[in-house]
C-alpha cells in the first residue's frame, strides 16, 4: 500500500505480473491525526468490505483486524508513535531549511502556536521523542519478527531530516 495518493505509482493491473522482491502498488491511504482516513477501493477490498459505504476507515476499524490479545500493544505503539511525530515535526520546523523539508518551517512560531520546542527544548523535545519511540518499539515486543517494519517505521519518524 502506498501512504499518499499523491505520491503513488501507477497501478500495474495489466501486463505481467512483478517478482515478489519488487513491490507493487495494490492500494491507497491517507491519514491525518487525530482520525481523519481516506482508503482506496482496493484497501476496503483488502480488509474484507464489499465496498467503501460498509465501513468508515478509522483506527478501531483496523484494530477490529488484529487479534483480541494484541489490540492494546497496537494502541500503545500508535499512540506513543503519533506522539513521537509531533514532537520530530516540531523539531525539523526548528532545525531544518524549506529547501531541506520541501514545505516552509517556523510556521508554528510566526503563527505564536505553542510547540514541545517550547515547553522541553529542543534537546528535551529530541530527548522525549526518542523515549516515546523506544516505548512505541518496545509495545511490538510481544509479535518477534512480525513488528519489525512498524519497529523500523518508528526509528524513521524520529531521525528522519525532512
Amino acid at each position: 500500500m502506498v501512504a499518499d495518493p499523491a505520491r503513488a505509482r501507477p497501478s500495474r493491473a495489466s501486463g505481467p505480473a512483478q517478482p515478489p522482491t519488487q513491490p507493487s502498488v495494490t492500494g491507497q491511504y491517507r491519514w491525518d491525526l487525530p482520525d481523519d482516513w481516506w482508503w482506496s477501493p482496493e484497501v476496503y477490498q483488502l480488509h474484507g468490505y464489499p465496498d467503501p459505504t460498509a465501513v468508515t476507515p478509522s483506527r478501531a476499524t483496523l484494530l477490529d483486524h488484529a487479534a483480541p490479545a494484541d489490540r492494546a500493544a497496537l494502541v500503545t505503539f500508535a499512540d506513543k508513535i503519533g506522539l513521537a511525530f509531533q514532537i520530530a515535526d516540531d523539531v525539523l520546523d526548528v532545525e531544518s531549511t524549506p529547501d531541506k523539508l520541501g514545505k516552509a518551517t517556523q510556521k508554528d512560531r510566526s503563527a505564536g502556536k505553542a510547540t514541545f520546542i517550547d515547553h522541553l527544548g529542543l534537546d528535551g523535545a529530541k530527548a522525549r521523542a526518542n523515549a516515546l519511540t523506544a516505548e512505541a518499539i518496545a509495545a511490538l515486543d510481544r509479535f518477534g519478527g512480525r513488528g519489525a517494519l512498524l519497529a523500523e517505521a518508528a526509528r524513521f519518524i524520529v531521525e528522519r531530516k525532512s
